[in-house]
């Protein structure tokens, strides 16, 4: 458990947090990172706030990779 009390990240219980980038204009744009305890990368970039509403919507805590590999 972390400090406030939600279950540590881990690839099959993946924490997705919204993230506002710096530096992008007179729009805010926004990027997800995915994190799954031992590794965190960024999913996607330079997106409008509502599309990343819905897209941390659509994710949930699934993982990011369904691990069945070509």
């Amino acid at each position: 458990m972390t400090v406030d009390g939600t279950p540590e990240p881990t690839p099959e219980h993946p924490v997705y947090t919204m993230v506002l980038e710096d530096g992008v204009g007179a729009t805010d744009r926004y990027m997800i990172r995915c994190n799954e305890g031992w590794r965190e990368m960024i999913v996607c970039e330079g997106m409008y706030r509502w599309a990343a509403e819905w897209l941390l919507r659509v994710l949930g805590n699934r993982p990011y990779a369904d691990g069945n590999a070509p």
